[in-house]
């Protein structure tokens, strides 16, 4: 493999240099009086830009000991192995879905890509100690998943070196000899970190169940981002099962086809959950468990957002501290849950909703209500007097606001942007002192009432915007 020259090391860093440094860098040379020659200045440009580089990115397996040698204040280093892996790579663009089952058609013999690998396998445990011990965060893209293991296992040996890495990302392309990727060594290294507090795993994560995940614990990491990289070939279905994380605060899971199912039960101090596109997803087991969580979003994800109807009442009236809560991205739900009245610390309910459809036999009362009808025992949202942002998208027929609205006193903004059309809106919206913003389909709101909102002065000044509505 040709030897990297020195000039490739400083293009990469230099066009990486944010503003401020650039302004530093120019008042040093002028101070220096090194403008005078171009020689002169750019040996200084050479100089001051490795004394300012913190962030190196797209850096070579091979270069890495080179790399944090030469730019002494780096606390930040991106390893691509796409480089290597760009045959393949054009090969496989276009992959669809397998009739026969098989995997995205990677060539996991691909000589320059695996030598790569094998190279950065070696070099993040050659680094020496000092180098190692000021890096904060550590990414490695495209990294072979059929010989994730070996990566794995150098970063568990090394790991008392890279003591200060608190952010590790981690690239897995799957291949033909593997698509998915074990849990057991990734906990295992990243637990050999002590420093670490942010993970980000690209690639299909191993099905893991609840009795194998015993023993395993990663104490220390506060946020765990899950994804799928491109291209999105087709994969067999699997659940995700996490192991102990007693001090994560935040797991998003998004862009992973072929997910059905997510197990939190072991995240007892999770405060924010987001799951988004993730089509396959049916269950979120455990959701009960997660007393603490104050953020909940599940976006795009067709199967479970409609399901979310049928939660059990005890499932949100556990959820204590929400106070933002998103079901979004697809028209499966048809009404909230029934445990949303518990949630009395809701500020935030963002929610895409459509109207039942019940055949020839026509909608009953309740199908115009996805919000509650607000008595009768169908209290719904009423009881969320906290609530300060409520919008809710695309119900296809009339939408009827339940009764009792003006006691949100805090309510600042109310959109019903996407709806055919909104039944009940009247004088009670001159009754919201906090309003700052209404957006409501046409001709839903009594023209006097537009008026008297438009005309509040300031601080109370509301924007009301009134969308193209079924009669234009």
């Amino acid at each position: 493999m040709a030897e990297p020259t020195g000039a490739n090391l400083e293009s990469r860093c230099w066009t990486d240099l944010p503003l401020p440094c650039w302004r530093l860098l120019m008042t040093h040379l002028h101070s220096q009086r090194s403008l005078s020659s171009c020689g002169a200045a750019c040996k200084g440009f050479a100089r001051v830009a490795d004394e300012l580089a913190t962030d190196l990115r797209g850096v070579r397996a091979a270069d890495l000991t080179r790399a944090l040698a030469r730019f002494d204040r780096a606390t930040s280093v991106a390893i691509d192995l796409a480089g290597e892996l760009e045959p393949a790579h054009q090969a496989r663009e276009g992959c669809t879905a397998s009739d026969q089952g098989g995997g995205p058609e990677v060539d996991a013999d691909d000589f320059e890509w695996l030598l790569a690998a094998g190279i950065l396998v070696y070099e993040l445990r050659a680094v020496p100690p000092l180098a190692a011990a000021r890096i904060a965060r550590l990414s490695v893209s495209h990294y072979p998943a059929h010989i994730a293991d070996d990566l794995t296992s150098s970063l568990e040996f090394a790991a008392p070196a890279w003591q200060r890495l608190a952010r590790l990302e981690l690239e897995f392309i799957s291949t033909i000899d593997r698509v998915r990727v074990e849990w057991r060594p990734i906990v295992r290294a990243a637990g050999a970190l002590p420093g670490l507090r942010s993970l980000q795993l690209a690639g299909a994560i191993s099905y893991l169940p609840d009795h194998m995940s015993d023993g395993l614990s990663l104490g220390g990491l506060q946020d765990l981002e899950i994804l799928w990289p491109p291209p999105y070939c087709w994969a067999p279905a699997y659940g995700l099962h996490l192991p102990q994380l007693p001090d994560l605060s935040r797991l998003s899971v998004s862009r992973s086809p072929s997910l059905n199912v997510v197990s939190v039960n072991h995240l007892t101090s999770l405060r924010e959950l987001c799951i988004s596109d993730v089509s396959d997803l049916h269950y979120v087991i455990g959701l009960a468990a997660l007393s603490a969580l104050t953020s909940l979003s599940l976006h795009a994800c067709p199967d479970a957002v409609g399901h979310a109807a049928a939660w059990p009442p005890t499932t949100l009236a556990a959820l204590t501290q929400l106070r933002a809560l998103e079901l979004t991205g697809t028209k499966t739900l048809e009404r909230l849950p029934e445990g949303v009245s518990a949630l009395t610390a809701l500020t935030s309910l963002v929610v895409d909703v459509r109207m039942r459809d019940r055949g020839p036999e026509g909608p009953e009362p309740q199908d115009f209500a996805p919000l509650g009808r607000g008595g009768g025992g169908d209290a719904g949202l009423l009881r969320c007097f906290g609530l300060r942002r409520l919008v809710v998208r695309g119900f296809n027929g009339p939408l009827h606001v339940p009764e009792g609205m003006e006691r949100f006193s805090l309510l600042e903004e109310l959109d019903f942007g996407g709806c055919q059309e909104v039944w009940n809106l009247g004088p009670w919206l001159l009754r919201l002192p906090a309003l700052k913003r209404l957006v409501v389909p046409r001709r839903s709101v009594q023209q006097g009432v537009f008026e008297a909102l438009a005309l509040r002065n300031d601080p109370h000044h509301v924007e009301v915007v009134e969308e193209g509505g079924q009669d234009d």
